[in-house]
């Protein structure tokens, strides 16, 4: 009878385990989503742009995950590395933009660059 309780509870403790993860995977995918919509509407992009970009960040985010895997680099090459590929993917953005675009594109970045280093100071 005491081990069929202490299993109960096992599976029941898992299963909330379980939802709280789906939860938190869903509502991350969402946040990302409206994001991504927030930067799009902002900048005015066209689907033309919309779509370049996306494949853009994508091959970035492809390339930095393949950096932060490379376990035979430095800690300052791997950092190296990160600024280069973060200025390629700049200039790759900014062919897509337009003048005014670029603009307000920077200044999106400098403002969420800013409001991580608030968050982390407060941690």
């Amino acid at each position: 009878m005491n081990k069929l309780c202490i299993l109960i509870i096992l599976v029941i403790g898992c299963s909330f385990a379980g939802q709280a993860q789906e939860k938190r995977d869903t509502i991350h995918a969402r946040n990302v989503m409206a994001q991504r919509t927030a930067i799009r509407d902002e900048l005015g992009l066209s689907k033309e742009q919309a779509k370049k970009l996306k494949g853009v960040n994508q091959d970035f985010r492809s390339r930095m995950q393949t950096l932060k895997s490379d376990s035979t680099l430095s800690r300052q090459q791997r950092r190296e590395r990160s600024r280069n590929l973060l200025k390629e993917r700049d200039e790759q953005v900014d062919k897509i933009l337009t003048p005014d675009q670029q603009k307000k594109f920077h200044e999106m970045e400098r403002q969420r660059a800013n409001k991580r280093k608030f968050q982390e100071e407060e941690q």
